[in-house]
């Protein structure tokens, strides 16, 4: 009977904003109530015409309410009734007269006693983190954990008496508090934050990080190095892995840099004297220069690109390839592009499909004359024709390309 008859009342103040209303007031002791209108199950004027069933119906819906006059307030008034006269009593309104009684309603009171005992002694040092304790997920978080609300009074203490910036969440030395426990509660550790600096427009814990520069675990190195010369290695080997920062402390003896985004392309790369080549993935060489970090860095930081004469980039003939060349050629201004022209593009036709990479329309005024034709060659073949992935160049054009330069060893 309990389903039939106050289904509507539990989903109102089950609602995400009631419990909130509802546990906070409880927590401060505050005086609330709810009141509700009730709404027969059957409407009066219909009842005598609806039969028997529908009296019965409406007797057991007016017995229910009544019975819980007991714990709440429950307004009654007179009703006439067509065909069955004046019903007096006839529950009208239900007055829920403190938090502490929906929360016995909802069967949530022994989840409350446990909340507030372990949540109170942190209000009392923090009353700012109230509203981070009451938030849903955190709430049950303190539910399903004995001692999180003490770990985040420990969190809050060392965030609001000073800070280490710039660092690994491991060099972060908080009394009590393991560092894996801010990396399990990323959420909550980033609202306790909000509340103590509501200034800073924290929003969430990858924006937290990005204010205060804390980092997770090591970025993984996405540059590949390779040696084109077997006379030049790196500690016996020929190819390693690297960030922009370890690029830029490497001091190597070459003479030419050739970068290509492919990684096959990168592998197997003929012999070239005193050269190396760099490849990654996408990208993540030409990438915007503004987000290396102070670890990894960025291309701008390896200077010794900068100086050096003879750099080479190689990339797919699409709008995407020239864009990326342009943006390599932003960054290094002497950067010469590889097998990226009009007499290439015409001699791979065959292998050409549609571009469905970025939408840009006029070729990037970094180019060259002899790119800007490429650009523009392929453009003008039909839709299915427009891009030449550099994977699908044959090889015998490149080994020509190096022989032309008097490169290829």
């Amino acid at each position: 009977m309990m389903e039939r008859y106050d289904a509507e009342l539990r989903k109102k103040l089950s609602s995400r904003a009631r419990l909130l209303e509802i546990y906070r007031a409880a927590l401060q002791h505050e005086s609330w109530h709810y009141e509700y209108v009730l709404h027969p199950p059957v409407a009066l004027k219909q009842v005598a015409q609806a039969g028997t069933a529908a009296i019965v119906q409406v007797k057991e819906w007016v017995a229910f309410w009544r019975e819980l006059a007991q714990d709440w307030e429950v307004e009654t008034s007179d009703k006439r009734v067509a065909g069955l006269g004046v019903q007096h009593a006839f529950p009208v309104r239900v007055t829920i007269p403190s938090a502490e009684a929906a929360l016995t309603y909802l069967g949530e009171r022994r989840h409350f006693e446990t909340f507030a005992a372990r949540v109170r002694p942190l209000l009392v040092t923090f009353p700012c983190l109230e509203s981070v304790c009451l938030q849903p997920k955190v709430r049950e978080l303190m539910l399903q954990e004995a001692g999180l609300a003490a770990a985040l009074g420990e969190v809050a203490a060392y965030l609001i008496s000073g800070y280490r910036t710039d660092c690994y969440l491991r060099e972060l030395d908080i009394p009590h508090v393991d560092t894996k426990f801010i990396e399990r509660h990323q959420d909550p550790v980033a609202r306790v934050f909000a509340a103590l600096h509501p200034e800073s427009g924290v929003s969430d814990f990858r924006t937290l990080c990005t204010q205060l520069q804390w980092r997770i675990r090591p970025e993984e190195p996405h540059i590949y190095l390779r040696s084109l010369d077997p006379a030049l290695t790196f500690a016996g080997m020929q190819s390693c892995m690297a960030t922009p920062m370890q690029l830029a402390a490497l001091h190597l003896p070459v003479e030419r840099v050739f970068v290509t985004e492919n990684k096959v392309n990168g592998t197997v790369f003929p012999t070239v004297k005193d050269a190396l080549v760099l490849y990654g993935a996408g990208n993540s060489i030409t990438g915007n220069s503004s987000t290396g970090s102070r670890i990894t860095g960025s291309m701008d930081d390896v200077t010794w690109l900068h100086t050096l004469k003879e750099l080479y980039y190689w990339g797919d003939l699409d709008r995407d390839g020239f864009t990326m060349l342009a943006r390599f050629r932003r960054q290094f201004p002497q950067a010469q592009s590889l097998l990226m022209d009009e007499a290439t593009a015409t001699a791979c036709q065959d292998f050409a499909v549609p571009d469905d990479g970025t939408a840009i329309a006029e070729p990037p005024a970094e180019l060259t004359a002899a790119e800007r034709a490429g650009w523009l060659y392929l453009q003008g073949q039909p839709p299915a024709h427009r891009r030449i992935e550099q994977e699908k160049v044959p090889m015998h054009l490149l080994t020509a390309w190096l022989q032309q330069h008097d490169l290829h060893v």
